[in-house]
C-alpha cells in the first residue's frame, strides 16, 4: 500500500474516530451535565420542600412559645382556673391556629389541661391514649432546664405528628418552669397539600417501609442538605424523582418525602445533542476532503520524489551525495535535514574510525586485563597486559576458551558469569584467582554485555584488575576480627556474671518488698484498731459530757433559786458566794462543750473547695460590730483572698482569731485589726494582726495547747481552747500556725495552709 493510499485510510479513519470520541465526549459531557443540572434542580426543590416543612415546625414553635411564655399560663398552671380555659382553649384558637391538640401538664407530671380538635370537621375530639403513652415514655418532651425547647415529628397509630414542647414560664421568660405546653399538628393529607401549595411542587410523605427504604445512592444522585441527605433517581426516560428521609424526636427514621417531576432538562438536552452531532458530522466531512487534497497535491507528490532520491543514495553507499533543494517549504527544510545530516554522518565515519585506533591504544596501555569473549566464551580480544599477567603469548590466547586459562575451581565460576550476562544482559562481577608462574593471583573481574543496534548481545566485555594485596589485607582483618570476638566472648562471660550478681541483688530487694508489705498490712490493722478506739472514746466523751452537764445544771439552776427565793433571808456574802457558784458551773459547762468541739475538729471529713477568706471576715467584723456597738475598732481587710480547704472548719478558724483580736484590744483606745497576706518562704501565708494586750514571747509555746492562758481570765476571760482549736484546723489543713507579739504593743497570728492536696 502506497503513500497515498495509507494517507487517505488515516485521514478517513482519524475523521471518523475523531468524530465518534467527538460525540461521545459531547455525549458524556453534555448529558452529564444536563443530569447534573437535573439533580440539582430536583435537590433544590426538594430542600424547599424540607424547608416549607421545617417552617411549619417553627411556626407551630413560635405559637407555642407565645402560650407558655405568658404570665396567664403561669398562674394558670399553679392554680388550674376554669376561666383560663373558657377563655383560651376555644375551638377559634384551634382553627385559626391550624393546630390539633394543646396539652398542659404541671412540674410533677400530672395533666392539668387538654384539648384536641378536627380541623376537618371543626369539632373536639378526644386525645389519643397513644399521644399519652409516647410522653410517658419519652420523659424528655416534659424535662426542660430554662426556656429550651422540643420540637419535631412522631409516629402514632394515626398518623404521624408535628409536635413542640415548651417550658410554662411568665411573661419575660422566667422562671422556674412550672410546668410543659405540648402542641401537635397531625402530618395528614391536608397539611400535605398545604405544604405542595406553599412550594408549587407536588410532594408525597409516606411512612418508611422495605418498598421505598432501599434508595441506590452514587455520586450523582446523592447531597447534604445541612445533615439531611436528599437522594435523586431518575424513574425513566420522562419521570425523575427526588426523595429524603425525614427522622422523629429521636432521631429515627419514620417518613420519607417524594417529589416526582417530568425530565424537561433532560430531554431538552438530548435534542440539543442530536443537532450538534448532524452539524459535526457534516462539517468533518467537508474539511476530510479539502485536506486529503491539498496533501495529495502539496505534500505526498513531493515525498514521493524525496524517498526515491534518498533510496538511490543508501544504494550508492556515497555519503557525498546531496539532495536537490527547489522551495523554500517543511519539505524543503526536511532535504536540507537530510544534507546536514549526510554530512554529519560522513564526519561521523571518519571520526569513528579515529576514535576507535584510540580507544585501541587506550586498552593496550592499561595497567588491567581488558579481553573480549563470544558466545562460546573464546577470546576475541585480549590486550597486551593479559598475555603478560596470563604468562600466554597472544597468538595462543585468541580463539582459545577461558576455562584452559584459570585453574579449574575459578574456571566454572567465571564461566557461569560470563553465560548468565549473555543471557540476562546485565553486567557482573565475580573474583577469580590465577596461577603467574609460581604465585597466585586474585582478580577482580567485571563483565559487561556489548549490544548490537537491535538490542541483541554481540560479545562480552572483561576488565580485570589485581586486588592480591587487598585479599591480603583482609585476611589480616579476618585475624583482627578473630582477635576482638574472643576478647568479646570474655566480655560477655564477665557482664554475665554481673547480671547474676544483679539477679540476687534483684531478689533480695524483692523480699525486702515483701517486709514492706507485711508491715503496711499490720499498720492497717492497727489503724483499723484505732478508729474503734476513737469511736469508743467519742461514745465515752459524748456520755460524760451529758453527765457532767447534768449536775452543774442543777447547781446553776438551784443557786439561781436560792438567790430569787431567798433573797431577803441571805446577807452579802452569802449573795457573792452563790453568784460564784453560778459563774464557776456556768464555766464548766461552757468548757465542757469547747472540749467536744475541739475533739469534733480532729475526726470529722475535710470537704476541699475554693473558700473566699475575704469575704468570711467580713462577715464576721459585721457581727462583732453588731454584738458590741459600743465599741470603735478599724478594721483592715485584704479584698480577694481565696484559698482551697473545707468551708466550716476555716470559717470556726478566722471567727477565733478575730474574736481573739477583738477581746484583746478591747482596752485600747484606737482599736485596729488587720487580716492579709504575705510571702513567706516562697509561700502564701496569711496572718491576723492586732494592737491589744500582745504577750510575751517566752511563752509563745503555751500558746495554741488547751487551757493555757497568758492573762488574767477577769481581765480577759476565756477558757484557752480558742487557739488550740485553731491550730487543729490548720493541721488539719496540712499547714501551720505561729505568732509573734510584744506585751501592750499588739499580737500577729501566721497560718499556712497545704492548699495542694486534693478533695
Amino acid at each position: 500500500m502506497n503513500l497515498r493510499k495509507n494517507t487517505l485510510m488515516i485521514t478517513a479513519t482519524t475523521l471518523l474516530f475523531l468524530i465518534i470520541i467527538l460525540f461521545v465526549t459531547s455525549q458524556f459531557i453534555v448529558m452529564t451535565n444536563f443530569v447534573n443540572l437535573e439533580n440539582q434542580n430536583m435537590q433544590q426543590n426538594v430542600e424547599r420542600a424540607l424547608n416549607a416543612l421545617s417552617n411549619d415546625i417553627s411556626d407551630l414553635d413560635s405559637f407555642a412559645h407565645d402560650w407558655a411564655s405568658w404570665d396567664d399560663t403561669y398562674i394558670f398552671i399553679q392554680n388550674n382556673n376554669s376561666e383560663y380555659i373558657s377563655s383560651n382553649l376555644v375551638d377559634e384558637t384551634f382553627s385559626h391556629s391550624n393546630i390539633n391538640i394543646m396539652i398542659y401538664i404541671d412540674s410533677s407530671g400530672k395533666i392539668i389541661a387538654e384539648k384536641a380538635f378536627d380541623l376537618k370537621t371543626k369539632k373536639e375530639i378526644l386525645i389519643s391514649n397513644t399521644l399519652n403513652e409516647y410522653m410517658l415514655s419519652n420523659k424528655f418532651l416534659l424535662n426542660h432546664s430554662n426556656v429550651n425547647n422540643t420540637s419535631g415529628i412522631i409516629m402514632l397509630p394515626e398518623g404521624p405528628m408535628l409536635i413542640v414542647s415548651r417550658p410554662i414560664l411568665t411573661s419575660n421568660e422566667k422562671g422556674p418552669a412550672k410546668g410543659t405546653l405540648i402542641m401537635g399538628r397531625y402530618l395528614n393529607q391536608a397539611e400535605i397539600q398545604h405544604l405542595s401549595q406553599i412550594t408549587k411542587l407536588p410532594i408525597t410523605i409516606s411512612q418508611i417501609n422495605n418498598s421505598n427504604a432501599n434508595i441506590k445512592i452514587n455520586n450523582t444522585n446523592y447531597s447534604l442538605y445541612g445533615s439531611v441527605p436528599i437522594y435523586v433517581n431518575s424513574l425513566s426516560e420522562d419521570i425523575v424523582e427526588g426523595s429524603s428521609i425525614l427522622k422523629d424526636i429521636n432521631g429515627k427514621p419514620v417518613l420519607m418525602l417524594k417529589i416526582d417531576m417530568p425530565r424537561d432538562i433532560y430531554n431538552q438536552g438530548q435534542e440539543s445533542l442530536l443537532y450538534s452531532f448532524a452539524s459535526i458530522l457534516i462539517v468533518g466531512i467537508v474539511f476530510g476532503i479539502v485536506i486529503l487534497l491539498y496533501l495529495d497535491k502539496f505534500v505526498l507528490s513531493r515525498l514521493t520524489k524525496l524517498s526515491v532520491k534518498v533510496s538511490e543514495i543508501g544504494k550508492s553507499d556515497d555519503l557525498s551525495t546531496r539532495i536537490p533543494v527547489k522551495k523554500d517549504d517543511e519539505l524543503s527544510s526536511l532535504a536540507k535535514s537530510i544534507n546536514n545530516m549526510l554530512s554529519a554522518l560522513e564526519k561521523s565515519q571518519h571520526e569513528l574510525k579515529i576514535s576507535e585506533k584510540g580507544y585501541r591504544l587506550l586498552a593496550e596501555a592499561a595497567q588491567d586485563m581488558i579481553f573480549m569473549l563470544d558466545q562460546n566464551k573464546r577470546f576475541i580480544y585480549a590486550n597486551k597486559w593479559t598475555a603478560e599477567q596470563l604468562e600466554h603469548p597472544m597468538e595462543s590466547i585468541i580463539g582459545k576458551n577461558v576455562d584452559i586459562l584459570f585453574i579449574s575451581e575459578i574456571s566454572d565460576r567465571l564461566k557461569y558469569s560470563i553465560e548468565k550476562t549473555f543471557r540476562e544482559g546485565n553486567s557482573h562481577y565475580v573474583e577469580n584467582k590465577m596461577k603467574s608462574g609460581n604465585n597466585e593471583k586474585w582478580f577482580y573481574t567485571s563483565l559487561i554485555p556489548l549490544k548490537g543496534d537491535i538490542g541483541n548481545i554481540n560479545a562480552v566485555l572483561g576488565i580485570s584488575r589485581d586486588i592480591t594485596n587487598l585479599k591480603r589485607t583482609e585476611m589480616e582483618l579476618k585475624k583482627y576480627r578473630d582477635h576482638l570476638e574472643k576478647m568479646v566472648e570474655e566480655r560477655t562471660k564477665e557482664l554475665k556474671d554481673t547480671t547474676k550478681q544483679l539477679e540476687n541483688e534483684i531478689i533480695e530487694h524483692k523480699k525486702a518488698e515483701k517486709r514492706i508489705r507485711d508491715l503496711n498490712e499490720d499498720l492497717k490493722k492497727r489503724t483499723v484498731e484505732l478508729e474503734t478506739i476513737n469511736k469508743e472514746l467519742e461514745s465515752f466523751s459524748y456520755s460524760v459530757s451529758h453527765d457532767l452537764r447534768a449536775p452543774l445544771r442543777s447547781i446553776d439552776g438551784f443557786s439561781q433559786a436560792i438567790l430569787e427565793d431567798f433573797n431577803d433571808d441571805l446577807d452579802e456574802t452569802g449573795k457573792e458566794y452563790l453568784s460564784r457558784v453560778r459563774m464557776a458551773s456556768q464555766r464548766m459547762a461552757q468548757l465542757i462543750d469547747d472540749l467536744l468541739n475541739l475533739s469534733r475538729l480532729t475526726r470529722s471529713e475535710i470537704n476541699y473547695e475554693y473558700v473566699d477568706l475575704s469575704k468570711i471576715a467580713i462577715n464576721i467584723q459585721k457581727e462583732l460590730e453588731f454584738t458590741w456597738p459600743q465599741r470603735n475598732v478599724k478594721f483592715k481587710i485584704e479584698d480577694g483572698i481565696v484559698v482551697r480547704g473545707d468551708a466550716k472548719l476555716l470559717r470556726v478558724m478566722l471567727e477565733n482569731l478575730l474574736n481573739n483580736a477583738w477581746k484583746f484590744t478591747s482596752k485600747c483606745k484606737k482599736a485596729k485589726i488587720e487580716f492579709g497576706k504575705v510571702d513567706y518562704n516562697g509561700q502564701k501565708a496569711y496572718y491576723v494582726k492586732d494592737n491589744g494586750a500582745g504577750f510575751n514571747m517566752e511563752y509563745a509555746n503555751k500558746l495554741f495547747n488547751p487551757f493555757q492562758r497568758l492573762h488574767n481570765v477577769d481581765e480577759y476571760p476565756g477558757n484557752g481552747i480558742g487557739l488550740a482549736t485553731v491550730q487543729r484546723i490548720v493541721h488539719r489543713h496540712g499547714g501551720q500556725i505561729w505568732a509573734e507579739g510584744k506585751v501592750n504593743e499588739g499580737a500577729t497570728f501566721y497560718f499556712i495552709l497545704g492548699e495542694n492536696k486534693d478533695n
